[in-house]
């Protein structure tokens, strides 16, 4: 409708690396262009039990320590909040010389955040605290290995109170 009223050169691409392309092609009466990116081997590992979400922040760290010393990359960790990012970065102070730790969420400034996605000006390996945000949205270069808490948060609506609140 667009294109008939207001643009005749406007073009519209649908992107995705999910979506069931040929549905939407079908409904739109579009051609479909493919492309392939680079798959990588994945391996996964997981832990049997959940454990108690204050122990998340100690626990990432600890799996972050044992991938520098067993694995080449950059490492992306998952966690649900600001506050835990704060906390595993703490406990991630005394990381190897020559690795940096790097915060990722929507609330740092835009240069933060371009720090945190570029590789490192001085070739250092990255450990990147990021919320759940970062898991659909982009590809961090460099990134061989990733924690991820399985832990976000969403907000959640009370109709009894008429509040939004965040839960975990």
């Amino acid at each position: 409708q667009t294109r008939g009223i207001l643009r005749a050169d406007l073009k519209l691409a649908i992107m995705s690396a999910t979506i069931d392309a040929g549905a939407i092609c079908s409904a739109l009466e579009a051609p479909l262009i493919e492309s392939r990116g680079r798959l990588f081997k994945v391996e996964t590992f997981w832990r049997e039990s959940d454990p108690p979400e204050a122990e998340i922040p100690r626990l990432c760290a600890w799996l972050s320590r044992s991938i520098l010393k067993e694995r080449e990359g950059d490492i992306l960790v998952f966690l649900p909040s600001e506050a835990m990012i704060r906390r595993t970065s703490e406990l991630l102070e005394t990381i190897p010389e020559g690795c940096v730790t790097l915060p990722l969420y929507g609330m740092l400034d835009a240069a933060a955040q371009d720090r945190a996605i570029s590789p490192d000006p001085q070739g250092r390996r990255k450990i990147i605290l990021a919320t759940p945000i970062a898991e659909t949205s982009l590809t961090i270069e460099g990134v061989r290995n990733v924690i991820d808490s399985g832990l976000c948060r969403k907000a959640v609506y009370d109709p009894r109170t008429g509040l939004s609140r965040l839960e975990t």
